[in-house]
């Protein structure tokens, strides 16, 4: 019997020895709010991103969902870096290719609009068969940065209101999507 210990996960005790254990300590000690550098980055500047997203500035409010992930004043906001903010948007455009417009699938691939016209009306299912289009003329990378050069990462990431905040912090400039 182990009296005035707390029980760690798997039946382990804050006196436990092994490997796991110490390692749990530390990481408490060392990051005792939980929040990675990029979490504790914005909550340290909360006024200043609480100001540019346009929300209560109450930064006991926030509740964390996720690492990239957080609500607020009752919103929902997902933020990340520049690069990735770029990889998230591109993943987007890969499950969603089914969702652009004909012309702009024709223009980027070069193929006859008459191609994806055919596609249309079969929504998510049409996905991989355009997909596959795309990789065999234009790449997906290509396709990809035209599409975030056409409409905006905003577009992609925030299907709230489409929009794109950045704030600067630290040095790194942190991009915000609206999500609800």
């Amino acid at each position: 019997m182990v009296s005035n210990t707390a029980v760690l996960n798997q039946g382990h005790v804050l006196s436990c020895p092994c490997f796991d254990c110490e390692a749990a300590r530390l990481a408490e000690k060392e990051n005792p709010d939980g929040l990675d550098e990029d979490q504790r980055a914005v909550m340290e500047n909360w006024t200043e991103v609480s100001s540019e997203l346009g929300i209560n500035d109450e930064a006991e409010d926030v509740e964390w969902e996720d690492s990239d992930t957080f609500c607020a004043d009752g919103e929902t906001w997902r933020f990340l870096d520049d690069d990735a903010a770029d990889e998230a948007a591109k993943e987007q455009v890969k499950e969603r290719v089914w969702a652009f417009n004909s012309s702009f699938l024709a223009g980027e691939t070069g193929l006859d609009e008459a191609v994806f016209t055919a596609l249309e009306g079969k929504y998510e299912e049409a996905n991989d068969p355009i997909l596959s289009l795309i990789e065999a003329t234009c790449g997906i990378d290509d396709f990809s940065d035209a599409a975030i050069t056409e409409d905006g990462r905003g577009h992609l990431l925030s299907p709230w209101d489409s929009e794109e905040t950045s704030v600067h912090i630290n040095d790194k400039h942190y991009y915000f999507y609206r999500q609800d």
